[in-house]
């Protein structure tokens, strides 16, 4: 082992007869310039062999070898190598060799790990269709442009794309059910990406600083969405999520607050000075896929204009879309209940729903909703809790059923009233009979 590390030699000839290099034998060998030819029956080639020495041009690894451990070329000057051999683990082979721009890897390798990272002028890359593991293979390939996946790919692992600013393209097999932490962050070229129905965990970082997006889906089969995972993402215009299971204040490497960026400095739920987690000023709309909707989802949220609820049952939590800017508001399935403040001081002008099914309207849920001028109360319904309607901006309030209602106030005294004029119903609503509980006889 290191038999001519860091020695002056200024060339080596490999006997066909030798069948191992042996650890660190001529790395750091500064002076050793030259191409080097591997003899067919050579089987063992140990770890940093010729880490840091400038060998360069072309190196072909015959299939004789068996064993290939990390670093062996590392740091090299070679300009293109070709991997006969199916070593089913590259671990760091060619990490950091600035000049290489061409890899040809046979059939049989199964798990590349940080095995190009590093190399600046690496341009394309085509991976063995047995790969089925990707750990910071490619990280820091700056020119990078464009690879294809294989389609038994199970795992596309921590910074597997990390600083990949000139990747363009890429696609992502149905096979792939994990993306970790920074796969494809700094990936600033990369303007289109779409995720499988098979992935269900997105790690911290996954997606941050990918600064071309437009457009984003991320399917309902993620169960996992890590911190800061869309973090950067400035030109995201829409996003569709399986879920959001935490709001503005809250966190814990869930929220979806935490998916994005943050502030320093500013107010906490407590009204102490802290950190605030906010969504991107490009973010026109947003889709959600399951009823998964935690209180305070999108609380706070300024840039939003549309948000679709899209699944077969939605309850919308207490404060869901409160402060929310958005002025459309679609939930396409069947309404089970809207909860207390759900729209409360939003934007809200226009809400469609597919099918209302809830029996009641909770307390504040549409308080404060200065842009709601007209809504329309669904058969459905025979509750209106408190302050629903209050200080809205309605000017017609239309009740589908409109006989047989009373209002009770905070003493439990209760009065009908008659609720034919969509007019008169508007101005008791947010003003006179603001603040009572509207029941109807069943």
């Amino acid at each position: 082992k290191c038999a001519f590390s860091s020695t002056p030699i200024t060339s080596v000839n490999i006997p066909s007869s030798l069948k191992r290099l042996e650890a660190s034998a001529f790395s750091n060998c500064s002076s050793l310039q030259m191409q080097i030819t591997l003899p067919n029956g050579i089987e063992e080639i140990e770890s940093h062999v010729f880490t840091d020495s400038k060998v360069y041009g072309t190196l072909i690894i015959p299939s004789s070898v068996t064993t290939l451990d990390q670093y062996a070329f590392s740091g090299t000057k070679i300009e293109r190598a070709e991997l006969n051999a199916p070593i089913k683990l590259l671990k760091y082979t060619f990490a950091n060799c600035p000049n290489l721009t061409e890899v040809v890897l046979c059939e049989g390798v199964e798990s590349l790990e940080n095995t190009f990272s590093g190399c600046e002028l690496l341009v394309s890359a085509s991976i063995p269709s047995t790969v089925t593991e990707i750990n910071g293979a490619f990280s820091g390939c700056k020119s990078l442009e464009s690879v294809v996946l294989p389609s038994a790919l199970s795992t596309i692992g921590p910074s597997t794309f990390f600083g990949c600013t000139a990747l363009k393209s890429i696609n992502v097999p149905n096979s792939v059910t994990s993306i970790g932490s920074g796969a494809f962050r700094n990936c600033s070229s990369l303007a289109a990406l779409t995720i499988p129905n098979t992935v269900s965990t997105i790690g911290d970082y996954a997606f941050a600083g990918m600064s071309s997006i437009k457009e984003l889906v991320i399917p309902s089969s993620v169960t996992s969405i890590g911190e800061y995972a869309l973090s950067g993402c400035v030109s995201l215009e829409k996003l569709t999520l399986p879920h959001i299971k935490k709001g503005i204040f809250e966190g814990n490497g869930q929220g979806l607050f935490y998916a994005f960026d943050y502030q320093v400095g500013m107010q906490t739920a407590e009204g102490n000075g802290g950190v605030r987690y906010c969504w991107p000023t490009a973010l026109k709309e947003i889709t959600i896929t399951s009823s998964d909707i935690c209180e305070v989802a999108l609380a706070g949220s300024t840039a939003l204009q549309k948000v679709t609820v899209s699944c077969e049952e939605i309850s919308i939590p207490t404060g869901a879309f409160s402060g929310c800017q958005a002025s459309t508001f679609t939930l396409d399935g069947k309404l089970v209940s809207i909860g207390a403040r759900a729209f409360q001081a939003s934007k809200l002008s226009t809400l469609s729903v597919k099918e209302w099914a809830a029996d009641t309207i909770s307390s504040y849920a549409f308080a404060s909703t200065t842009s709601l001028t007209s809504f329309t109360v669904p058969s459905t319904v025979t509750t209106i809790e408190r302050d629903a309607f209050t200080f809205s901006g309605l000017t017609s309030l239309t009740f589908e059923s409109p006989l047989d209602w009373t209002v009770v106030n905070n003493d439990g005294e209760a009065q009908a009233i008659a609720l034919l004029n969509p007019t008169n119903n508007a101005t008791y609503a947010s003003s006179t009979y603001g603040n009572y509980t509207w029941k109807k006889a069943q």
